[in-house]
């Protein structure tokens, strides 16, 4: 299972620290707790265009529409033809005149309005016609490329999850086949109906009071009720997992972190953008007590008055603990999630209020799943504490709260609140239409996603490297590691180049961030052992089993999962990411405690990546994602990080200014760009910012040395004939990022997200690159050519 790494655990939502998309917004606002992968969610997409009007009648111009065509682009079958104007003809370099450079084209015409300015606004140029040809679906609240891909994923993986294969042997591919099939059992969740959740909050709280005429607050106890609920994943008040030591990154230790809350931000509860979600997870609340009461939806006035109190009872102490949590803005900030101290020190600064040592003590060690780990835990034992003031605050409340029965009632409620949210959704139709209700309400989509889907979806999250394996051996072109290695080696070489010429740094730092380079991991497509090492795969799930029914798979997935942390504690750490990355997952990261940068099966395929078409779109395409992904170890977080991923400042006290000085540069240009549902936060996206400029620059540069080492000038496509490869290598980048999101979700992104919307991820980048302005002419002091380029790298 995924081992945690200690950059993220302020975050707890995205499994890597630099991952190239943004997670989806429902897992963002819901934040459940037995997904593991970094979900898919904000990022591009190619799409389908046209014709040319011009000089040169090209098939491009005319081809016909087809709904799937054999580049996997979603055009409308209505898209017949879109007349595009192209400068004239260059005349002095070869055109590729095969039938996949002529899709290849087409696709790229079909995107661009070239009615626009390229110099005032290169995205809308490039990308103008996208959502013409490619209408969001109903299901998705946001659509481009990665989303593309990821559906035709999802189709391969429910083929080769639905597949009866009597020749695979192995036990890990069985179980997640059960667990997708259980899944799809929605007849079966109905018959269960309610009782598995209603078990689960008596054997957990002795009943959800809210749910009880007759619940005893005297057998009630905070502390008893999250030992028990802990081992379902919701340590809440007392949440803590073992991760990297961030000082010694091959060790493992005990780290202490925020409780998660219902709605993942701290800013979902206060900010004015956001009251229309705080409204429907208001009602969401509401509509699921009323369910799990009568399952007739019946209630009297008078009952339906005790209901809401209690409901707003619990939002109000949750509003409490999301006051004193950190902000996104604070979390980047990861020295202040480094403070160790022992077991007695955490419990005498933040914890006496509420407990003695000797309950912390037994609380921890009744987790602990052996003996061995359970004599880890004295009062000497060291280990790092999040954010030592919400522990005191927290711990505070609680104590004034176990004086008053009333008060005892609202933190009971609240747990089994956590606990209903978590797991109504894998039971009965009419609470899953609830949650489905409130998904929609947050983030615009129009229809809950087809049942495969979800269930495909789901088994690959809990069982990853199964799940990959099924699709690496059935799908994934082997011969693509190599070719990625190459591209990989370039956009190391563009990125050193880059680091000598940087002239605002010492020698020293240089040398350490040679060093650092130099000693970066490469993750390619898949770990071999999913393949190679059936005993081992199978071992990683060997204590895990599933059952006909989807809910009881999810709780054992819950606890299989904290199980497996706790084991952790006891592993070193070899620098490797094989059990963690998800091959069948369409992203890209950087892990700074473990220096690699990873690149999984899913995302090297069309459009990011193709050996058909013309280097320089592979260099626009996946050779800015490994850019970017590099760039990561270099930014304003993970340059904190050393060679071996230690976290220590390995400049100089002038060239960390001189750092500082030029991403300050960069934030202020991030915050002055504004969208319709509100404007960019530069701080809170720089980390993304800085990788984004720093990936384009770095694939441009890669190219040039791809060109000048085969000594060859590459083909332009047919109906861009009047372009240079450098203005294409431009157009494919910006259309890498094509494509729209519904409006509630970016709205809710802006105040969230780590990643800047898909427009400015274009017109960041390209404006800050002379070359850019170069090629396309733009002239100096235009959008896309501003006098002063902000970047870092």
């Amino acid at each position: 299972m995924a081992r945690l790494f200690w950059p993220l655990l302020p975050l707890l939502c995205d499994l890597i620290y630099g991952s190239l998309t943004t997670p989806d917004l429902l897992q963002r606002v819901l934040q459940p707790n037995d997904s593991v992968r970094p979900p898919t969610g904000s990022s591009s997409a190619l799409p389908n265009n046209t014709s040319d009007s011009g000089q040169t009648q090209k098939p491009v111009a005319h081809a016909a529409a087809d709904s799937e065509n054999s580049l996997g682009l979603g055009i409308s079958s209505s898209s017949t033809e879109t007349l595009v104007e192209f400068p004239e003809s260059l005349g002095n370099q070869s055109v590729c005149e095969t039938e996949h450079c002529y899709e290849l084209a087409r696709a790229m015409a079909m995107a661009m309005n070239t009615s626009i300015n390229p110099c005032d606004d290169f995205y809308e140029y490039a990308c103008g016609n996208w959502t013409s040809y490619n209408p969001m679906p109903d299901d998705q609240s946001s659509w481009d490329n990665f989303q593309v891909v990821a559906q035709k994923l999802t189709k391969q993986l429910r083929e080769v999850l639905e597949r009866d294969d009597p020749n695979d042997l192995s036990t890990a591919r069985r179980k997640a086949r059960t667990f997708y099939k259980a899944c799809l059992d929605m007849d079966r969740m109905d018959t269960l109906g309610t009782w598995p959740l209603i078990k689960l909050l008596q054997s957990t709280l002795n009943g959800w009071p809210v749910l009880m005429a007759d619940w005893n607050v005297a057998k009630f106890d905070w502390l008893s009720t999250i030992r028990r609920t802990k081992k379902y994943g919701f340590g809440l008040f007392l949440e803590w997992v073992g991760a990297g030591d961030p000082e010694n990154p091959k060790k493992n230790m005990v780290h202490f972190v925020e409780g998660s809350l219902g709605m993942s931000s701290r800013k979902y509860y206060f900010a004015n953008h956001s009251e229309f979600v705080r409204t429907a997870y208001k009602g969401l609340m509401r509509d699921l007590i009323v369910l799990l009461r009568d399952d007739s939806s019946h209630i009297s006035a008078e009952n339906m008055t005790l209901v809401q109190k209690d409901a707003d009872d619990v939002y109000e102490f949750e509003s409490f603990l999301a006051e004193v949590t950190r902000t996104e803005e604070d979390r980047r900030n990861l020295s202040l999630s480094l403070n160790k101290m022992t077991l007695e020190e955490f419990h005498t600064r933040c914890l006496n209020s509420s407990i003695s040592l000797r309950d912390l003590m037994d609380y921890m060690s009744s987790i602990m799943p052996n003996a061995t780990l359970k004599a880890l835990v004295t009062k000497d034992l060291l280990i790092n504490v999040g954010n030592p003031d919400y522990f005191l605050k927290v711990h505070q409340k609680l104590a004034e709260y176990s004086r008053d029965p009333k008060k005892q009632r609202v933190v009971a409620n609240y747990i089994g609140w956590r606990l209903t949210m978590e797991f109504s959704a894998k039971m009965t139709q009419k609470l899953r239409d609830v949650v489905e209700a409130f998904s929609q309400s947050v983030d615009g989509s129009k229809k809950e996603p087809e049942r495969w889907k979800i269930c495909a979806n789901k088994a690959n999250s809990v069982m990853n490297t199964a799940v990959g394996s099924l699709y690496v051996k059935n799908y994934f072109n082997e011969s693509s590691k190599a070719k990625i290695a190459g591209l990989v080696k370039d956009l190391r070489e563009a990125f050193s180049n880059i680091i000598e010429k940087a002239d605002w740094m010492d020698e020293t730092t240089r040398t350490r961030a040679f060093t650092k380079l130099d000693s970066m991991y490469e993750y390619i497509g898949y770990a071999d052992y999913i393949i190679d090492d059936v005993a081992r795969l199978d071992k990683e799930y060997d204590h895990l089993d599933f059952g006909p029914d989807h809910v009881y798979n999810c709780i054992s997935i819950n606890k299989f999962s904290v199980e497996s942390n706790m084991k952790d504690l006891l592993k070193k750490n070899n620098r490797s990411l094989d059990e963690a990355l998800s091959p069948a997952d369409v992203n890209a990261f950087y892990d700074p405690a473990n220096n690699i940068i990873a690149f999984v099966a899913g995302i090297l395929q069309f459009p990011f990546y193709d050996a058909s078409r013309p280097e320089y779109l592979n260099y626009a395409g996946i050779g800015a994602i490994i850019g970017h992904e590099i760039t990561h170890g270099f930014d304003d977080q993970g340059s904190l990080f050393d060679a071996d991923g230690k976290f220590f400042d390995w400049w100089s006290s002038e060239s960390r200014a001189r750092y500082t000085h030029k991403a300050h540069g960069l934030v202020s240009k991030y915050n002055n760009y504004t969208l319709p549902e509100g404007s960019v936060n530069g701080y809170l996206t720089l980390g993304e910012n800085i990788a984004d400029c720093g990936g384009v620059k770095e694939a441009f540069n890669a190219y040039q040395l791809y060109s000048s080492r085969k000594g060859v000038v590459e083909p332009l496509l047919p109906g861009f004939e009047g372009y240079t490869t450098e203005q294409l290598f431009f157009l494919g980048v910006a259309q890498g990022w094509c494509g729209s999101e519904r409006e509630k979700t970016t709205r809710n992104l802006l105040l969230t997200a780590s990643h800047s919307p898909k427009m400015f991820r274009v017109i960041g980048p390209l404006s800050s690159m002379p070359q850019f302005a170069e090629s396309y002419q733009c002239p100096l002091g235009s959008r896309m050519n501003p006098e002063l380029k902000a970047a870092v790298w």
